[in-house]
């Protein structure tokens, strides 16, 4: 497997510059002065940013090197010729994405979204990491109490 980034390195600009805020916070006077526990506490909330930031950073670079195709065929048999980008969100264990991919439709039939079956996307906006966080943290309780616990974008299923 080759290290070597095949990827332009500032497409992890917005990541990096969480980083770097982090860092430069953790140097400061302010947290030379916290506890323990707080410390925990800042460095699990904005490393779960950087992290959340991380992946859309990762299907930002996705999308922009998705290349059109003339055509996609569904397993259907039906081709679809007409093309557009589309979005859609992606509930996860560190918070709500945005995924920008290209829909391919036609006249009465489903569109199909090539990128959807790489990045092996739910039907749902939940992604399979946060079903599974929910799904243990209701095996210790009800479900009803692990959903507060992970919120709507699943932004604490990484804690």
């Amino acid at each position: 497997m080759s290290t070597e980034p095949s990827y332009p390195v500032t497409a992890f600009g917005s990541s990096h510059a969480l980083f770097e805020t982090l860092t430069t916070r953790l140097c400061s006077r302010e947290t030379a002065s916290m506890s323990h526990s707080d410390l925990e506490d800042l460095v699990r909330e904005d490393g779960n940013a950087i992290l959340r930031e991380l992946l859309q950073d990762h299907l930002n670079l996705r999308s922009a090197k998705e290349e059109r195709q003339s055509s996609v065929e569904g397993s259907d048999g039906v081709r679809r010729t007409h093309v557009r980008w589309r979005s859609r969100v992606l509930n996860t264990v560190f918070g709500k994405v945005k995924i920008q991919r290209l829909a391919y439709s036609r006249r009465d039939t489903s569109s199909l979204c090539p990128m959807d079956a790489e990045l092996n996307l739910p039907v749902t906006q939940y992604s399979d990491g946060l079903r599974r966080c929910m799904a243990e943290e209701s095996s210790r309780g009800s479900f009803d109490e692990a959903v507060p616990n992970h919120g709507d974008d699943g932004a604490k299923a990484a804690s």
